[in-house]
């Protein structure tokens, strides 16, 4: 009985300190819904695999997004992503489909497979109620990722955009 009187003294503490915290106190944000759709457990761990790279780059984990990585991949394009030279977020940007990445509402779809790789494609979860097109618009698309089965992981393949040529 002591020991329930002792924690709910200290429940209500805590409270009382939270309340009183200063409203500029770091608040972080959402995690990401990302919705899964694959029937079969390969499958399944793949799209696992893709929504991890994607949480790991929404909450600015990039180190750990590169792990994802397949070695395919090379040194300098993983160095690039961590030093967000690409994959990076930029609201204003509308027209990169990849922007996409950072929605919080994702579906992964299984689009190819093949012996040794799967096309996923990354897509909105929510479905838009006006085609009206509005200045806030966010780019909508679908984002195609391969993921290679390498040492009995799932590994993401994506590149950086190459440059025109001229």
């Amino acid at each position: 009985m002591g020991s329930c009187m002792r924690l709910s003294a200290i429940l209500c503490a805590t409270t009382a300190a939270a309340a009183t915290a200063a409203p500029s106190a770091y608040v972080p944000p959402r995690p990401p819904v990302i919705t899964l759709s694959a029937q079969l457990p390969e499958m399944e761990n793949a799209q696992k695999r893709l929504s991890s790279f994607i949480r790991a780059l929404q909450v600015g984990q990039r180190a750990r997004a590169a792990s994802f990585l397949s070695s395919r991949v090379s040194q300098s394009e993983r160095q690039g992503l961590i030093q967000k030279s690409w994959l990076r977020y930029d609201p204003k940007d509308r027209g990169n489909v990849i922007q996409v990445l950072y929605w919080p509402d994702l579906q992964i779809h299984t689009q190819r497979v093949y012996p040794d790789s799967v096309d996923m494609a990354v897509v909105s979860r929510a479905i838009p109620f006006t085609l009206k097109k509005k200045k806030t618009a966010r780019p909508s698309g679908i984002v195609k990722v391969r993921m290679r089965k390498e040492q009995g992981e799932w590994r993401v393949e994506l590149h950086p955009p190459r440059l025109a040529r001229k």
